[in-house]
Parts: structure tokens; sequence; C-alpha cells
């Protein structure tokens, strides 16, 4: 339509014959009205990213937490200068005869300033949902790490994908090349099959986190706290101070017991007292250990029964939980409990079984 009305004008000026002297295959009207698109779509371009654009970006920057909005808004603020340049002359050549070499030089140029940007774009799409899901809602500290290495992962394969893209536009026959580095990929995998295995487990304890920094596991028979969850090998702090370093293929294989999650700890406890105690003491002890439990701290009564009749002794189950994960306030309050039992029982005059044997001999 705008083509149209410049053409009317030229007809209704009368200089028509003049606009139809031709360079390099096109003629003065159309080097005019290219010029003429190329100086609009520059200046509206420059008054769009002046005005409107700086005001966008100011109104997202003052955000405490950025959007997919923002995102974008800040990714087209940092958009180059040369990208402007390039648009708005991309518009003016569709409707210029641009032939030979340089043509295809210029095409090539423009395609190669638009790939760029696509690809930064994409990347930051990536990195901004990477960032939120790994980083900032983290809840595993090998969240920075992972974070780190899908940005490599995505760079390489951005960078991949525009070169080929590149060669494609300039004519190179890419097939060959596809299937070639379809065989190369294959025979690396299959050479570092042991690491990435490692790699891709890493990803598996992010996404599932069985367990974080700080927690205490038990995994192939070592327990210890977790130090470090890297993107080949998880290390594990020792009971004995030793640092053990472990692949992340064999922590994701492994069966593992986290206590990080215990929020408290069930103790079921069994002891035995003399035969020779008087029933009405066997009535008394279960309302005794209740009191006992009672005055503990962190520590919640569930139950005491007179459950057996040993070999040797009468046989009592108590079930008490411990409120605490850790493990030395857990052992303080079976000690304690221990303790008060057995003053307890000192006073009251009853005594725990042992392994014994009385013997009756018959008069002669």
């Amino acid at each position: 339509m705008l083509r149209y009305w410049y053409e009317s004008l030229l007809v209704h000026t009368g200089i028509e014959p003049v606009f139809r002297y031709e360079f390099f295959g096109n003629t003065l009207a159309d080097a005019i009205f290219a010029l003429l698109i190329f100086l609009v779509v520059f200046f509206a371009l420059r008054m769009f990213r002046a005005l409107v654009l700086r005001r966008l970006y100011a109104r997202f920057q003052d955000r405490e937490t950025r959007d997919f909005t923002g995102i974008i808004v800040e990714f087209i603020q940092t958009i180059p200068g040369y990208f402007y340049w390039a648009l708005s002359l991309y518009l003016p050549l569709q409707y210029l005869v641009v032939n030979g070499w340089w043509g295809r030089g210029i095409d090539a140029v423009l395609f190669f300033v638009f790939l760029v940007e696509v690809l930064r774009f994409i990347l930051k799409i990536v990195e901004f949902f990477a960032y939120r899901h790994m980083v900032e809602n983290e809840t595993i500290s090998n969240g920075r790490t992972t974070y780190n290495l899908v940005m490599v992962t995505a760079r390489i394969a951005l960078i991949g994908v525009g070169m080929l893209l590149l060669l494609s536009n300039l004519g190179v026959e890419i097939t060959p090349l596809l299937a070639s580095l379809g065989v190369g990929g294959i025979a690396v995998a299959f050479a570092l099959q042991n690491i990435l295995s490692d790699v891709f487990s890493s990803f598996s304890i992010y996404f599932d986190r069985p367990f974080q920094v700080g927690d205490f596991v038990v995994v192939w028979g070592d327990s210890g706290t977790i130090k470090k969850i890297g993107v080949k090998s998880t290390h594990i702090k020792t009971l004995e101070g030793q640092l053990l370093v472990v692949s992340n293929q064999d922590m994701t294989s492994s069966r593992i017991n986290n206590y990080a999650q215990l929020e408290r700890r069930r103790v079921v406890q069994t002891f035995g007292i003399e035969y020779e105690t008087p029933v009405e003491t066997l009535r008394a002890i279960p309302d005794m250990i209740r009191d006992i439990i009672a005055d503990i701290e962190h520590m919640t009564f569930d139950r005491a029964h007179f459950h057996g009749l040993g070999a040797y002794s009468l046989d009592f189950e108590v079930v008490y939980h411990i409120e605490s994960s850790n493990y030395e306030m857990y052992m303080n309050a079976r000690q304690a409990f221990n303790l008060a039992l057995m003053e307890t029982f000192g006073q009251q005059g009853i005594n725990f079984a042992y392994p014994t044997q009385i013997e009756y001999r018959r008069g002669v």
C-alpha cells in the first residue's frame, strides 16, 4: 500500500521519468523509496528505545523480584545498536534488487546478526527459568552447581545449532556433517559413559532431592554428613573423620538412609525383673514408667506393658518418642531414662533380672 501511494505521487508530480533511471538493477525511485523506509524504521526504533523501552526498563528494574515480562524488557534493553541498524537495513532491502556475491554477503551478515540475538534471547529464557528453579527456590545446596552445568550445556548446544544454521544459510550441505557428528557423538558417549552417568545422576539428585548438604546419611554401609554435592561425585564426612568420595551414579543406585528428615525417634526398650516381684508391683510399674518419662525433656510416653514371661525374668516393653533428630540429644534422653528407671526401682525394692539358675536338692 505504501509503495502504491509512493508511485502515485511520482505520477501526479510529473517527475516519474527522472526516477526511472536505473543503476545496479534498481531505479532511482526504488532507491529513494528504500531510503525513506530505512529512515522511518530507524527513527521509529530509536524513539521506541529512547521513550517507551527506557520507561519500561526503569519500571521493572525497581521490582524486588524479576518476572518473565521484566526479563524480556531487560533483554530488549541490552540489544546492541548494530541490531537496530541491521533491522533498519533489512526492510528496505526487500524492495531492492541485490545480486552477486555482495548481495549474498549482506544476507549472511544480516542473518548472522539476527541469529545471534535470537540465540541470546533463548539463552536468557533458559537462564531465567534455571535460576528461578535451581537457585532462588533452592532446597538443595548443589542448586548453584546444577545451574552452572545447565547454562554451560545450553550455551554449547545453542552455539552448535547456530553454527549449523549459519552454514546452511551460506549454502553449505550440512547433512553429511550432521551424520558425522552423530557418529562422533556416539563414540564420545561410549568413551565417557561413566562420566556422563555421573553427570546425569547429578541432575537426578537435584530433581529428586534425596539428600542435601548437612544431612546425615547411611549409604553402602558407611555413615556420615554430606559435605558437597558436585557434578560428578558427592563428598561425605564420616563419623571417623575421613572424607568419603562417592560417585553420583553410586549414590543414585544405592539405598540411602537419610536421617535429616527424622523429626522424632521412636524407641522400643525392654527389660526384665525378677520372678519374685509381687503382682501388685507389676501392676504399678507401667505408671512408674509414665511418671519417669513425663519428667524427662524432649521425651513423650507411648505405652508400657508387662508383655511376657521369660526364661529367667518377667519382661516389660516400653515405647516412647524422643522429639528431636539430634543424635546427642537422643542419647542423652535415653541415658536419663535408664538412670531414672534404676533409681526408681531401687527405691521401690524392684530388682532387675539377670541369667540365673536355682538348683533344688532333695534331702537325703
